[in-house]
């Protein structure tokens, strides 16, 4: 178990080194917006597979209501850093099954306003949290329109 988070912790570092999505900020394309902020997702980081999965990356910049919300949730689990008085946006890698529409949590990355990585997290092995998406969320919405187009 802990062999494998850190392979992930290596894996999800080589990325942030080698993906262009930190490069520029023109990559990201506006979706919508919602209580936690405003959501854009990267058209060029999206990548299927023969197996009808599609991965992409999406970011939430969030209000300031919700970055408050964040900071006392890790205040009250006990993980809070005075560097999350900082925190801007976070990055979230999402896989989605297209056939069942459910989608999984690979990795998400939190950020400062000035792009500093302030913590990341790498999901368990994604075929075991499969979820359908909040009907009427920005990532149910988001999660349609790229499964019709990628099939």
């Amino acid at each position: 178990m802990r062999h494998t988070i850190v392979i992930s912790l290596l894996a999800l570092a080589l990325c942030l080194c080698l993906c262009p999505i930190h490069a520029s900020a023109d990559v990201w394309t506006y979706l919508d917006a919602d209580d936690a902020g405003k959501w854009y997702y990267d058209k060029e980081s999206l990548s299927g597979t023969r197996t009808g999965i599609i991965v992409f990356w999406v970011k939430v910049v969030y209000t300031k209501e919700k970055l408050r919300e964040l900071i006392d949730e890790e205040k009250r689990k006990g993980t809070y850093k005075k560097s999350y008085d900082s925190w801007n946006y976070d990055m979230f890698n999402y896989a989605c099954e297209c056939d069942r529409l459910t989608c999984g949590l690979q990795s998400s990355i939190a950020y400062s306003g000035t792009g500093a990585v302030l913590h990341t997290y790498s999901a368990t092995p994604i075929t075991e949290k499969w979820e359908k998406p909040r009907a009427g969320s920005v990532l149910n919405k988001l999660a349609i329109d790229i499964c019709k187009t990628k099939q």
